[in-house]
């Protein structure tokens, strides 16, 4: 009888110390964790039959590693065979491929097959501690209440967050998204500054990028209003990002000392 117990508190010690990752199993759940706890959702699309999603279960999920990263993210499970309709709508025609994205399915990044944990771990590992900048900018969007306005602020909200990344594959997929915003804003029409404001904006992403001579192309292009002093701003710290870039220390002094906006100058001086 002894034996039976110490074998049964051993299996069960046993499956607590392998399950890394307490997951969820529907969208709605994820989506709700996803904006109380301001992280990205993980959706893991598997099925029983297939022996990759078995191996990462085991090398990943089941890791002593993943235990580290989870904190980042809500991870969710989908077994293509039952919710198929969450298949179709990502496009997943292998598995084991794994999403991740924001509440509202904004795809950040996405990878198909396993065949080791390092490839995940580098991304999850490098995933921003919270993203509770976009969820809030994205709250209006959710309550459709969309505005040119509520548009350029998530699009920020993705760039502030994309060049605090060290990870280049995450940082451009959130100025990609950034961008993606700012278009959304042009289209849903608005004053003549805004709408500068948008382009603007979009370049600055060019510079985040490191592709100062598209940068410097597009403002030769802009005539941006003389008489909005946020506009001239703006314009002024791109110029003055791109000597950065290019390493002209006395260009950038010399265009900081004309800047007002705390966030602007902070970023030249890192």
């Amino acid at each position: 009888m002894k034996k039976i117990i110490v074998l049964c508190l051993f299996v069960c010690t046993y499956g607590v110390l392998k399950a890394q990752v307490n997951w969820v199993y529907n969208m709605k759940d994820a989506q709700i964790k996803s904006l109380t706890e301001h992280k990205l959702i993980l959706m893991d699309f598997w099925a029983s039959w297939c022996r990759p999603c078995r191996e990462m279960d085991d090398k990943l999920w089941n890791s002593p590693e993943i235990s580290k990263v989870t904190d980042k993210f809500i991870p969710m499970k989908v077994d293509i065979d039952i919710q198929k309709e969450l298949a179709v709508k990502y496009g997943v025609k292998a598995i084991p491929t794994v999403i991740l994205m924001t509440a509202t399915g904004d795809v950040i990044w996405q990878k198909t097959d396993f065949s080791s944990a390092s490839a995940y771990l580098k991304i999850l590992e490098a995933l921003p501690n919270d993203i509770e900048i976009i969820n809030s900018a994205l709250a209006p969007i959710m309550r459709k209440e969309a505005s040119i306005e509520t548009f350029i602020e998530v699009g920020k909200a993705f760039q502030e967050t994309g060049i605090t990344l060290t990870n280049k594959t995450l940082s451009g997929a959130f100025l990609r998204w950034s961008n993606t915003y700012y278009k959304r804003a042009k289209k849903k029409g608005g004053s003549k500054t805004l709408i500068q404001q948008t382009e603007l904006l979009s370049v600055l992403n060019d510079a985040y990028r490191g592709n100062i001579k598209k940068v410097r192309k597009k403002l030769a292009k802009l005539k941006v209003d003389e008489e909005s002093v946020e506009l001239k701003e703006l314009t002024q710290f791109i110029r003055a990002y791109c000597y950065k870039c290019e390493g002209d220390q006395a260009k950038v002094d010399k265009m900081k000392a004309q800047l007002n906006t705390e966030a602007y100058i902070a970023q030249l001086e890192q």
